[in-house]
């Protein structure tokens, strides 16, 4: 097979004609232009400032229960509870919550680590190479 040179008149028609809208793209554009995209800066600092809040709220709550069977029910609800703060800290790591990198890394690190008790560096690592091979089993 023949390849015609670049500055050949085939070469001249495929970059002319226009190519096939990716409807991905489409859709992309059209959830831009209706604001679906835009940083939502109340809804992360009422969650940003209820996160310790709530942490103490339970913390207080399993001290004043004591000793009894009743501390089940505070571990379930600290399980909701920190499995919400580490969603935040999960969006601050995706860049999601500040326009700043800096601030959401700080954001990342005062969660995870903080908050949370999860390692930033460790969840990085392992979720950047879950970013790059979505939807893979992982070899053992």
């Amino acid at each position: 097979m023949v390849v015609p040179p670049s500055g050949s008149i085939a070469a001249s028609v495929r970059s002319a004609t226009p190519k096939a809208p990716n409807r991905y793209t489409e859709l992309s554009q059209m959830v831009t232009r209706s604001g679906l995209m835009r940083r939502r800066y109340g809804n992360y600092w009422t969650k940003l400032v209820a996160a310790p809040v709530a942490i103490a709220g339970v913390l207080t709550g399993f001290i004043l229960i004591g000793d009894t069977w009743w501390q089940l029910v505070t571990a379930a609800v600290l399980a909701v509870v920190l499995t919400q703060v580490a969603m935040l800290g999960h969006d601050a790591a995706h860049r999601q919550i500040f326009r700043s990198g800096r601030w959401n890394d700080w954001t990342t690190l005062v969660i995870g680590n903080l908050l949370v008790g999860m390692s930033y560096g460790w969840w990085q690592h392992k979720h950047t190479r879950h970013d790059a091979n979505p939807n893979r089993v992982p070899s053992r």
